[in-house]
């Protein structure tokens, strides 16, 4: 009388724990196993009597074995009884994390030695989320995959499983962070003298806030802090008639996205406290404050309800301007404005009558 009732105790990617039940006056137990359709690769062992279970190691991960055993009673086998079993898959080996952007994630893993249909990827997000999409063997020693359609400034937990036939191996875990989305369509509104309302659109990725900074060519420069819900700020204290370039990106704790940039030029400002003294028959002085900006130099400009009008170009450092050739008792219009390229600033005006 055979050996009854065996079967698989514990299974791991290497090792079979069979057990069977117990022959009266056995003298030990012929164990046997073999990978299934490779009968000429059977393996047989000994088991003494006082034992009914045998722990099988050094096998292939993902394999069916045909497993055997039989008694040995007075040097005869008896019948034998026989299941088939089949190893674990191996866990996948070396996941990593290659590199992220904002919405995607590349990790790779070593190969497994045995063969595998394909490969199981889940990828789940702090709120619950889980997608699971199926990866093809590479041909290489390592295969290479791309997680896309991720949302921004996410941690994703990524688990990459072997798959064989219904057989699937031990999971493998990395984990991944996506980068911080950087705000887009910056732009700046209402450009005043001083001021420059700067705009963006808000991030996707949950964020600490925003980082805007702002210089000039003169060397100037300013950073600040705005609140995660802001899309707007207004640059206060500006230099007329300075070109600003402008950047800000999202930070969460140590990690920054990317630089979003633009340039604005402030207005050039008008000059200020124009007056005109020193008045004759026949002439005027203009005198104004000179402009912050840097500018190429003044437009004079000065017309009576007669008709008659003159325009001048005064220079830069010039904050005084004598009119000559006036009519008696003719009441002039002046205008004064500043200059820089192709950039004119508002006009700044008064009246002169010339005297009698």
């Amino acid at each position: 009388m055979g050996p009854k009732g065996l079967h698989v105790i514990r299974v791991t990617d290497v090792s079979l724990l069979v057990e069977w039940e117990e022959v009266k006056n056995a003298e030990y137990y012929l164990l046997s196993y073999y990978p299934y359709g490779n009968v000429v690769a059977i393996q047989e062992i000994h088991v003494p009597n006082t034992e009914n279970s045998y722990l099988i190691t050094g096998l292939k991960p993902g394999v069916t074995y045909i497993v055997q055993v039989q008694a040995v009673i007075k040097g005869i086998r008896s019948e034998s009884d026989s299941i088939t079993a089949t190893t674990d898959m191996s866990g996948v080996e070396g996941v990593r994390v290659l590199g992220q952007t904002e919405d995607s994630i590349q990790v790779d893993w070593q190969n497994p030695k045995t063969e595998v249909d394909h490969f199981k990827l889940r990828h789940a997000s702090p709120d619950g989320q889980e997608e699971l999409e199926n990866v093809a063997r590479s041909q290489e020693a390592r295969t290479v995959h791309t997680i896309i359609g991720l949302n921004p400034g996410t941690e994703y937990q990524i688990t990459v499983q072997a798959i064989k036939g219904s057989n699937e191996g031990k999971p493998s875990h990395a984990t991944g962070v996506t980068d911080i989305d950087s705000p887009n369509n910056l732009v700046t509104r209402n450009v005043t003298e001083t001021t420059v309302t700067v705009m963006w659109e808000k991030v996707r990725a949950e964020i600490d806030g925003y980082i805007l900074t702002y210089s000039s060519a003169e060397g100037s420069s300013q950073e600040i802090q705005v609140g995660a819900d802001a899309t707007s700020y207004m640059l206060t204290s500006l230099k007329p008639g300075v070109l600003y370039t402008i950047f800000i990106w999202a930070y969460k704790d140590s990690r920054l996205s990317r630089k979003s940039s633009t340039e604005a030029e402030t207005v050039l400002d008008a000059p200020n406290n124009l007056v005109v003294r020193e008045v004759t028959e026949e002439s005027a002085m203009v005198s104004w404050d000179r402009v912050q900006a840097d500018v190429d130099g003044y437009i004079l400009s000065y017309s009576s309800a007669e008709g008659s009008s003159d325009e001048v170009r005064v220079g830069a450092d010039s904050t005084t301007y004598q009119l000559t050739g006036l009519k008696p008792g003719v009441v002039y219009t002046i205008y004064v404005w500043a200059i820089q390229g192709s950039r004119s600033s508002k006009k700044a005006t008064t009246k002169a009558e010339a005297g009698f």
